[in-house]
């Protein structure tokens, strides 16, 4: 779905309008919906077990994730426009933590929380702390890349969606090949050296940003996908490799968590960095007064049609556009560099968090003492189930791969 969305959004955007995009995942989440329940049903009559009896409800719990989360979201991209130091601002940003700090308090004195909140250490933290960064790079990355094809090439809706393929195809030949270095090294050289390529791509298209030339970008839009293509799964392996049988669920739900707020982060903090950089430069280029009195014209200037564009030049000054089209290129630049940076630093947390335990597999985050170890389980199951874990490293590969892939990031 990710190396479909940026080239159907683009489709949605030009042949309709852009909130059409959120009308059409009306259906697709319906449809989602109905083959997950279906497929549900058929492992539970497959195995005979039935699903296991769900904790009580945790309403607090919710309301405080989503308070907090949608506070901290919010409070990053309104600042730039806002103020940083404006009381909404402030307000966001500083309740979003207070309701997040508050949630977490809340998950640890819960014995069936809504996160397990134990589960975050060793390797299974790595995995997290990588499925985050990984979200924040691609999804910020891909929407801002779209944005500076638009706005300096000329490119349509359409267009950008087509060019961003180079970002995205790369991930789905990447997963397989993750697979198979995953179950011969582990997880940590596909990681490691999966999230450096990914920002060596990022600082390529950092240092080519101001160049209006879809040339000086597609060589770091690809090296962007065959990196994360390569970290993600060998992180999602180490990660569920580290927890035992009975938190697997709950495990790939919180990693599945930690993707999606990577990506609003993203989005946001990338942005914000963007609009900060951009006005820097045009108060550079065209002085503060005029800035400060053209605001509204400057902003979507570069998207504007020509007419618009030469009546906003007239308005400005002379030097309005060029003086615009740098300003972005600095933007983008400067946010290419951050996540960069991100990936520099998921590489870090991979080598130190991501490695195995003696013995070559990662020893698995226990569950709560109410409930039997999963080496007992196995013992007590006799010799066919202690062959249940997934593939970790130094295991030999089992007919499929054997590994748990997710090979979108």
């Amino acid at each position: 779905m990710l190396a479909l969305g940026p080239l159907v959004g683009g489709a949605v955007t030009e042949l309709a309008s852009w909130p059409w995009i959120f009308a059409l995942n009306v259906p697709l989440a319906a449809l989602l919906a109905m083959i997950v329940l279906r497929t549900a049903a058929a492992a539970d009559g497959a195995t005979g077990a039935g699903p296991r009896p769900a904790g009580p409800p945790d309403p607090l719990g919710a309301l405080l994730l989503v308070v907090g989360l949608g506070g901290l979201v919010a409070g990053l991209m309104q600042g730039p426009t806002w103020g940083w130091d404006a009381g909404a601002t402030l307000a966001l940003l500083g309740g979003g933590l207070i309701a997040l700090a508050a949630f977490g308090r809340a998950e640890r004195a819960r014995t069936e929380p809504l996160l397990h909140l134990g589960l975050l250490r060793g390797p299974y933290l790595g995995a997290v702390l990588v499925a985050g960064a990984a979200r924040f790079v691609v999804v910020g990355a891909v929407v801002y890349a779209a944005i500076l094809l638009q706005a300096l090439l000329d490119f349509g809706p359409l267009d950008a969606g087509l060019a961003m393929l180079t970002a995205t195809i790369p991930i789905l030949f990447a997963g397989p090949i993750s697979g198979r270095l995953t179950d011969r090294r582990g997880a940590v050289v596909p990681a490691t050296g999966g999230l450096l390529i990914a920002a060596a791509g990022l600082a390529w298209m950092a240092a080519h940003a101001g160049e209006a030339r879809y040339g000086s970008l597609w060589p770091g839009l690809i090296a962007l996908g065959l990196g994360l293509g390569l970290a993600v799964p060998a992180a999602t392996t180490a990660g569920m490799n580290a927890v035992t049988e009975r938190r697997r669920g709950e495990a790939a739900g919180l990693q599945d968590t930690a993707r999606q707020v990577g990506g609003a982060l993203g989005v946001a903090v990338l942005g914000a960095l963007v609009t900060a950089v951009e006005l820097d430069r045009l108060v550079d280029r065209l002085g503060r007064p005029a800035v400060d009195r053209h605001r509204a014209t400057l902003d979507g200037l570069l998207v504007e049609s020509g007419a618009e564009q030469a009546r906003a030049a007239r308005a400005v000054g002379a030097g309005t556009l060029d003086a615009a089209r740098d300003a972005l290129g600095a933007g983008m630049a400067a946010a290419f560099a951050v996540a960069a940076a991100v990936c520099a630093l998921g590489a870090a947390v991979a080598v130190v968090l991501l490695r195995a335990r003696a013995g070559g597999r990662s020893s698995p985050v226990p569950s709560p003492a109410a409930a039997p170890s999963s080496r007992d389980a196995r013992r007590a199951a006799g010799p066919s189930a202690a062959a249940a874990p997934i593939a970790a490293r130094g295991s030999r590969p089992e007919p499929g791969g054997g590994a748990v892939r997710s090979p979108e990031p």
